[in-house]
């Protein structure tokens, strides 16, 4: 089996202070987790946690667009295994495998359709 599950979906914004005030503000999330380097934001409610990307600073492939569609990231144990195998049966990578240092690895791909999805590596040892 090359995943071990799906992991955090998340969404590209143009604006993520905005976004922040629109899910933490006015619909009641929680910041999870934040990072203004990497314009990253984690919004929790009820158990259920997402993320939210602001595009040009989260997004290495340059593709993500705000209103596109959500990113499903799949978790695995080893990401260059993984995208090996995925590129041997002709899957399209649009960027190379990035690294937040000692937090996750990750690389996005498209399936046939187009729709965008990421190999995810935690790097934080539980």
């Amino acid at each position: 089996m090359l995943t071990k599950g799906l992991g955090l979906p998340w969404i590209a914004v143009s604006d993520l202070e905005q976004a922040k005030k629109f899910y933490v503000d006015l619909l009641g999330f929680r910041v999870h987790e934040e990072n203004k380097e990497y314009g990253w934001l984690e919004v929790e409610n009820g158990g259920t946690v997402f993320g939210i990307c602001q595009v040009g600073k989260c997004d290495e492939s340059g593709k993500v667009k705000p209103g596109q569609n959500a990113i499903l990231t799949f978790i695995v144990g080893d990401i260059e295994q993984a995208r090996k195998e995925m590129e041997k049966s002709a899957v399209r990578f649009v960027d190379k495998i990035v690294e937040m240092p000692g937090v996750f690895r990750m690389t996005t791909f498209v399936d046939k359709d187009g729709n965008m999805g990421q190999l995810y590596q935690s790097l934080q040892s539980k």
